[in-house]
Parts: C-alpha cells; structure tokens; sequence
C-alpha cells in the first residue's frame, strides 16, 4: 500500500504536534525551575571578631545573599557542639556577661529580606580583657546552626561552622 500525498502530510503533522507539546512541557518545567530559583534565599553567616574598629561590631550576623526571603524555621546554638538553648546561655557557658549582647533574636516564621542582615549577637563591652575573652569564644566555641524556607517551601539548614554543629 502506497502512502498518499494525504498520509504524509497527516504523519508530518503529527510528528510536529508531538513535538510541539514535548517543546511546551520542557518550556512549562524551564520557567517553573526558573520561578523557584528567583524567590530562594541564600542564608550566610558574618562572623566579626576584629574589635579594633570601635564602630564596627563584634559578634555573629545572618545575612539573605539570595533573591527571596528567607522563613527562618529555627536558630539553634552550640558550645563546643553541645546544643545550648539560646544566645544567653551560651555566654554564660562561656564566662560571659549576657547583659553585653544586643543581638536580635528569631521567633518561628520570622522572615529574613533579601540583602538584609541581622546580627544574633552583638557584644559590647569597653573591658578589653573581656571582649578578647568574647571574641575567642566566637571562634573556638560557638556555633549557630540556622533552618530556614522559601516562600515556595524549599528548605534548607546552614551551620557557621561545620565542625561544631
């Protein structure tokens, strides 16, 4: 049987339909893929331990690197990767005065802008001895591991320092 001017005009454009429909769903999945990646947050730390500057501060910051908000779900401490309840006791398990720190604190589903920083502890003192005993603290002891969303649910959790979290 002999295919007609008919049948392959029929066949070619089935051929095109099919590829049409494959071409629009890889489209729909592009654009999908593309719409999450500009609401997802990129949480950092900001760790300052150099109090030479008497206007910069010392201490521990977050900071939205990404271009959507960030939920904050949770900010968990650490003292030498011993799970501390918060930012207070963990000054105090380090021999340090938490009336010092004016950091900010998260409660569940507090939203982090983008390009926004916050500092989750902010020590000041004017005892030299104490900050140096502070800003060793920071760097050999303390950790802050942060969970947080994106507005479309996509989770993600970030440690300060890996070794301690």
């Amino acid at each position: 049987m002999a295919m007609t001017t008919s049948d392959i005009i029929s066949s070619v454009s089935a051929t095109v339909t099919v590829f049409a429909v494959v071409f629009a769903g890889l489209q729909w999945i592009d654009a999908r893929q593309q719409g999450n990646l500009s609401m997802k947050p990129l949480v950092n730390f900001y760790i300052q331990d150099d109090d030479t500057d008497p206007k910069a501060k010392v201490g521990l910051a977050i900071e939205n690197n990404g271009p959507g908000p960030a939920i904050i779900k949770s900010v968990s401490y650490f003292v030498d990767r011993k799970p501390v309840k918060d930012a207070d006791e963990a000054l105090r398990y380090g021999k340090l005065n938490p009336d010092h720190d004016h950091g900010d604190q998260f409660d569940d589903d507090d939203a982090l802008a983008s390009g926004r920083i916050i500092w989750l502890i902010d020590y000041q003192t004017k005892d030299k001895k104490e900050m140096a005993r502070f800003i060793d603290f920071l760097d050999e002891h303390l950790a802050l591991e942060i969970s947080y969303c994106s507005v479309k649910d996509e989770c993600a959790r970030k440690c300060s320092d890996k070794r301690r979290c």
